[in-house]
């Protein structure tokens, strides 16, 4: 975890935007969108100020919520002005005029510079009988100049005591909880990676595939942490580093591109029934895994930049989102093709593979099927929670179940390493079934140790004869049988 003091000095160098919002309007147009936000029914507080010149009146700061009828009825809508504000329903004070002679909205005039100016400051509290998504909007329909306004929100729920939700949008609630349970399982997973690494170096069975799940572990910390640290800020100053939220996205990402790259290379049994890939598998690996990290890096582009912030979207509702989904399906076919025939060839690994391809055939296509799930049956209050919370959970799940299957114990008979990485070299042209079958009890010593003295060896010269008949014999294994070491 030396990395973590490191990532937290540059998250203190990053600035981001707000949910206690500050901005300033200068627009022609009468009617603007200036947040949402997820209030809970009788804690949710809008806090505002508001400071613009006298001719921009009238003013009426617009308080939608999320009905039909309501805020998706307007917004992006070819609605005028006044049609956009009846809509709202008076007698629930959804419309409060910014003016002096609205004693209850906290008005006051100043003259500066023979300049009137109107200042307001106020709070309202929301009432419901569920949690709502609820849109603020300015307008002043009936002036010919626009609108030009300075403007502070401050939007909570509950009580400033209460730092775990006092910031946070309700669709938010316990997302931090979450990702600091998660950053402790993953952290011990890590850890127990390490000592499976350092027990497999021992027995030279610390592989490339492994190698490839500890980076993904690594990644998911660093993303997690990121993430932590970044909602921890935010729960105590109410200043949201949106930015550096997609950066610990980017970096869970990472671990997920790594785990399914290792997957399929498991699938076509690299370091399990065979030592190396074809050059025609290596550039199809090195193709799909460098579009599926580039389609990532847009679909955080495209949510930072054309995500419509008056619309609640979920991240793959999105081109590259969809394009994401459809590769994570081609890699499950790719996984699931490059299994069959590893069985089909070498059913002893079937105690690895069966469990394999059961539970990960689920842990690929649950990321889909939430997609679909999340789209069209969750309500959109408590959508980013329950998402954030099965993502991890199938994160740490498909980790967790790697490590086990891959633990180098004696009880473990779905350990599928028995080739040795100094005998990687040698199978490119040597079959397989030639090695020692490995055993998790096997330890490093003199017996299962390489024997570097056969370097130095001249072994005796074979007859031409006796080399033409071992070509001819390796040639009817080769056209009768299934060579290991082509691509699938």
């Amino acid at each position: 975890m030396w990395w973590y003091p490191f990532i937290l000095i540059g998250i203190l160098f990053i600035k981001g935007s707000t949910k206690i919002l500050n901005g300033q309007i200068h627009s022609k147009e009468n009617w603007q969108f200036l947040s949402r936000f997820c209030f809970l029914s009788n804690k949710g507080q809008l806090t505002y100020e508001f400071n613009f010149n006298k001719i921009n009146l009238p003013v009426n700061l617009l308080l939608y919520y999320d009905d039909p009828q309501q805020w998706p009825a307007v917004y992006n809508s070819d609605k005028s002005c006044v049609e956009k504000t009846s809509v709202l329903k008076t007698e629930y004070n959804q419309m409060v005029e910014l003016s002096i002679n609205e004693t209850w909205s906290g008005c006051n005039e100043t003259i500066l510079y023979n300049t009137s100016y109107i200042s307001c400051s106020g709070s309202r509290y929301f009432v419901s009988f569920r949690e709502r998504w609820w849109y603020m909007a300015i307008s002043n329909c009936d002036n010919p100049y626009g609108i030009s306004l300075d403007y502070n929100l401050v939007m909570t729920n509950g009580n400033p005591e209460d730092t775990l939700m006092y910031h946070f949008s309700a669709d938010e609630f316990y997302i931090l909880q979450m990702d600091i349970s998660f950053l402790v399982g993953f952290s011990i997973l890590m850890i127990l990676s390490f000592l499976v690494a350092y027990k497999l170096r021992i027995k030279q069975m610390f592989h490339s595939t492994y190698k490839l799940y500890m980076i993904s572990i690594i990644f998911e910390c660093i993303g997690l942490f990121i993430l932590v640290i970044t909602y921890s800020s935010f729960a105590n100053e109410g200043h949201e580093l949106r930015n550096v939220i997609r950066f610990g996205k980017f970096m869970e990402a990472i671990s997920s591109t790594a785990f399914i790259l290792l997957l399929i290379l498991l699938g076509k049994g690299y370091t399990v029934t065979r030592g190396r890939l074809s050059n025609q598998g290596t550039i199809k690996c090195v193709i799909f895994i460098t579009v599926y990290i580039v389609c990532y890096m847009i679909l955080f582009f495209y949510e930072a930049y054309f995500f419509d912030p008056g619309v609640v979207l979920y991240i793959y509702e999105s081109p590259p989102g969809y394009g994401l989904i459809i590769l994570r399906i081609v890699a499950w076919l790719w996984f699931s093709y490059g299994i069959f025939f590893t069985l089909k060839n070498f059913s002893y690994k079937s105690n690895f593979y069966y469990p394999l391809f059961i539970f990960f055939t689920i842990w690929f296509l649950i990321g889909p099927v939430m997609v679909i799930v999340a789209m069209n049956l969750l309500p959109l209050w408590v959508r980013e929670k329950v998402i954030n919370g099965v993502d991890l959970s199938v994160s740490f799940l498909g980790l967790f179940t790697f490590l086990v299957l891959t633990r180098p114990s004696a009880a473990n008979n779905n350990f599928p390493y028995h080739v040795k990485t100094t005998q990687i070299a040698a199978m490119v042209d040597t079959d397989e079934d030639n090695f020692q079958q490995y055993s998790p009890t096997m330890g490093y010593d003199g017996v299962n140790a390489p024997n570097f003295t056969e370097l130095f060896v001249v072994t005796p010269q074979r007859s031409a004869v006796e080399k033409e008949q071992q070509n001819i014999d390796r040639f009817n294994r080769g056209s009768n049988g299934h060579n290991p070491f082509n691509d699938d």
